[in-house]
């Protein structure tokens, strides 16, 4: 949030729209070289973790299909640059954004998830940001320096993957490449998850692609500016459901379905309970979050933001029915099936709206393509698995929501600035709520009290 928000108003819409151009394409090159293997190998790494030698061979055999797609992916890349006319001017943006690749790869985050080691991986990517942060201010001065800001843009995402060889050998696992490889076995989950996550980037990311080729880059930066804040929230909230998929697959892999059950409707509690005021925040507060983000410059993208807004409760709904539920029971091809549907509605109302609504027509598209995804999933998920959900927790949220709608128009009646009214609608509202959450005895929010109190007492 605050590297973007410095670059934004450091480069300008020009420089972030040619550099979310050049990102949007080396996103899809990042799709083949990975080819679905993150989300195989958490999933099914997760039945044989206990057996070290088992675990051993199974990294090694996906790792090697993971090298040789990286090759493939580079060789598309010298093959778009060449042939493709519109590239010739973001072609040094496109090598450094690349150099990711071979990072993501050499780095296989994917085993750290296999083995839930979430507390190294946070530590690590707060460092790599913090680091990032000091030289961006140091070095990105003026709009000239989108080289400098486009490699310690890279480095931040992937440079922390090269501290991932002594990590992993620490814990006795020794990345290597291998020529007995079990095409059979891996080859269909594989292909299933990588057309998966192809298909969920073209509808995540071909707005940013297409409005490259009908609009200005100033017009792509004010919806990379937009479209960032509702990425970043999302990518929040989603988190808490992401590192569920080894556990919940090694509960399958135990026949431990009380567990699973149970889990399943904490989690999905817990996200409801953050998840709408976060929307209905976001809402509230599109124009002044633009503003302390980017400036005013980018205040045309209000709509799109109120609009992707609406749509991160249908996003983080069907990232949890999906890799809650879907995932780790082996159906990601009912998955394949929703993304699909998504991403050629998305491309179609693109091609349809984008010339005449065009940034918003994005936003639109994107809020079309979510909706559908989670009624797909959603139809699926509940044929495998049924779980509780609290009406009491939703009632709850929603009396907590109703008090942070009244504290932002009362304080929007104030003569504070934007940013003044947005810091104290932040903190006032969070306040607010979670104090509503108590007084209506919100067992989640009353427990975590108990344990602190607790805890507290106890020192």
């Amino acid at each position: 949030f605050i590297s973007f928000s410095y670059c934004s108003r450091v480069l300008g819409s020009d420089g972030i729209g040619a550099y979310s151009f050049c990102q949007s394409i080396v996103a899809y090159l990042l799709l083949v070289a990975a080819l679905g293997i993150p989300n195989y190998a958490i999933r099914e790494g997760a039945f044989v973790r206990r057996d070290k030698k088992q675990l051993n061979n199974f990294i090694a055999q996906v790792f090697t299909i993971n090298c040789i797609m990286t090759l493939v992916a580079y060789f598309i890349l010298f093959l778009l640059i060449l042939l493709w006319p519109k590239l010739s001017g973001y072609q040094y943006i496109l090598l450094i954004q690349s150099i990711q690749i071979m990072l993501t790869t050499l780095g296989a985050d994917w085993i750290n998830s296999i083995f839930e080691d979430y507390l190294y991986l946070a530590v690590r990517y707060i460092v790599i940001q913090l680091i990032a942060i000091v030289a961006l201010i140091i070095f990105v001065k003026s709009p000239t320096d989108i080289y400098i800001y486009t490699f310690i843009s890279m480095m931040s995402n992937a440079g922390g993957n090269i501290l991932n060889w002594s990590f992993l050998k620490k814990k006795g696992i020794h990345l290597k490449l291998t020529f007995h490889i079990n095409i059979k076995k891996h080859f269909m989950p594989i292909f299933i998850l990588f057309f998966n996550c192809v298909a969920s980037t073209i509808y995540l990311n071909s707005d940013i692609t297409m409005l490259g080729m009908y609009s200005t880059d100033s017009v792509v930066g004010v919806y990379t500016v937009s479209s960032k804040i509702y990425s970043m929230i999302k990518s929040l909230l989603t988190s808490v459901i992401m590192v569920t998929l080894p556990r919940f697959s090694a509960y399958i892999a135990e026949k431990k379905d009380k567990e699973y059950k149970n889990t399943l409707s904490v989690v999905q509690d817990i996200l409801i309970l953050f998840t709408l005021p976060t929307t209905v925040g976001l809402f509230l507060e599109a124009d002044k979050i633009l503003n302390l983000v980017g400036g005013y410059e980018y205040l045309s993208g209000t709509v799109v933001v109120r609009i992707l807004a609406v749509a991160i409760p249908f996003a983080t709904e069907a990232c949890f029915f999906t890799y809650s539920i879907l995932m780790p029971n082996r159906q990601e091809n009912k998955f394949l099936i929703s993304t699909v549907v998504a991403a050629l509605l998305n491309i179609g109302l693109n091609i349809l709206l984008m010339p005449r609504y065009g940034m918003n027509a994005a936003a639109f598209t994107t809020l079309v393509a979510e909706i559908v995804v989670v009624i797909v999933t959603v139809y699926y998920s509940l044929k495998i698995i049924r779980f509780e959900i609290k009406k009491i927790t939703i009632l709850q949220t929603f009396i907590g929501c109703i008090c942070v709608i009244l504290v932002c128009y009362l304080l929007d009646e104030t003569q504070f600035s934007d940013n003044l009214k947005l810091i104290f609608e932040v903190i006032l509202g969070a306040l607010v709520y979670f104090s509503a959450l108590v007084l209506t005895r919100c067992s989640y929010v009353i427990n975590a009290l108990n344990k602190m109190k607790s805890e507290f007492l106890n020192k």
